[in-house]
């Protein structure tokens, strides 16, 4: 067994990688050199073009490198960007496929080569910007941890905030990521969301619903329901004005702006709620695993039986905990759940699938959207001692429902 290189050419790097590889490939005795002066040299690997050609998510998409002398037989193929090596999950002489990896960098450059004496050098560089799926937001210290957020029409997003074991209250964040102290109080909120007068409703575990003026100040007790078992857990708007609440009830609420609180009959553990349009949906999180449920809102407000629309407790996993719940403007969700990966992506169709598998590692506990496309993950804990979570700004290529 023999390989042809040039150092020079190749560099350190890729020495080490060839001489790994031939050592663990012909552990039967010592050889009697690496060197095979007869060994056939081929022409020079060659890139022509990358698809896409400009920008990629990093760690996320399927990049197809085409141009000239690969080897069809995949392992021979080695790609790199910059130092980084890139597996390899399809080739052909002319074409190879690779997965961006996760790296904190805006640009790369990519190569390639082949080994086993079908070449001896690198190819042509070829360079490729790189934006993150994924990244750390807002001056939230490590030592604080976020449970709900939502955003107003100007972008800024608010956010209940711990910190020490004890609530400081609702922090407002800018789109720039800088925040300020936007209201005190000694208690976490559940659930957000901005109502068409601009003011902020929230709910905190309780049968009453709060409301913060579009002014600032103190928090108002806007509605209260009669049922003293009834605990709102998270809230929506919908396109009547109405309010829509939920929680681990026998019932799904309707506030109307009168503050008239109407029930509508379904017993479930429901850990959040989205309107998109007509249809109202709502994330339970059951013994079965997580379900998505959805149901019509007709011209006066109210709502049909509902429909089971998609078993995330099938697709996910039945341990797996339901924890919040978002809309795109394409029909997709977005369901935020405690998984190793947490997001899963169900589409207007009933199918679903992991939003950008490895990137996020953390629950999912709340979703709130901002700059359009840019979707804000409330990360949530796993229990392991020393532990930090942030809020993530993901780039989901969606445009959100607000």
């Amino acid at each position: 067994m023999g390989f042809r290189w040039s150092f020079s050419r190749l560099g350190g790097l890729f020495l080490l990688f060839v001489f790994a590889a031939v050592v663990s490939a012909c552990d039967t005795g010592p050889a009697e050199s690496l060197w095979d002066p007869d060994a056939a040299v081929g022409a020079e690997p060659s890139i022509s073009g990358v698809d896409p050609p400009d920008i990629a998510l990093s760690g996320v998409d399927v990049i197809t490198i085409t141009g000239q002398n690969f080897s069809a037989t995949q392992s021979n193929n080695l790609v790199f960007f910059n130092a980084t090596p890139v597996p390899v999950l399809q080739s052909s002489t002319t074409e190879l496929k690779v997965r961006t990896p996760i790296m904190e960098v805006t640009s790369v450059t990519i190569r390639v080569a082949v080994v086993g004496g079908d070449a001896e050098s690198f190819s042509n560089g070829y360079q490729l910007g790189l934006l993150p799926a994924a990244e750390e937001f807002g001056d939230i210290l490590r030592s604080e941890r976020v449970f709900a957020v939502a955003t107003d029409s100007n972008g800024d997003i608010f956010a209940s905030v711990f910190q020490g074991g004890r609530s400081v209250g609702i922090r407002r964040i800018t789109p720039a990521g800088e925040a300020d102290d936007y209201y005190t109080s000694t208690f976490p909120w559940d659930g957000f969301d901005f109502g068409p007068d601009g003011a902020l409703y929230a709910v905190r575990g309780v049968r009453a619903i709060f409301r913060f003026a579009p002014e600032g100040g103190t928090q108002a007790t806007w509605a209260v329901e009669a049922n003293t078992a009834v605990k709102f857990v998270d809230v929506d708007f919908d396109g009547l004005g109405n309010l829509w609440a939920v929680g681990d009830n026998e019932n799904l609420y309707r506030v109307s702006p009168d503050k008239t609180i109407t029930p509508f009959p379904f017993a479930a553990n429901v850990q959040a709620v989205k309107v998109a349009g007509s249809e109202l949906y709502a994330l339970v999180d059951g013994t079965g695993g997580g379900e998505l449920w959805r149901f019509m809102i007709d011209g006066a407000g109210n709502i049909d039986a509902g429909e089971l629309f998609f078993d995330v407790g099938v697709a996910a996993g039945s341990e797996v905990k339901m924890l919040s719940l978002e809309a795109a403007q394409n029909g997709d969700l977005f369901v935020g759940t405690d998984a190793e990966d947490p997001i899963w992506v169900v589409h207007a169709d009933r199918t679903g699938e992991v939003l950008y598998p490895g990137v996020l590692d953390r629950p999912a506990e709340s979703f709130a959207w901002i700059e359009e496309t840019f979707l804000i993950m409330v990360e949530g804990l796993r229990g392991v001692e020393g532990e930090t979570v942030s809020l993530q700004k993901i780039n989901t290529r969606r445009t959100g429902i607000r």
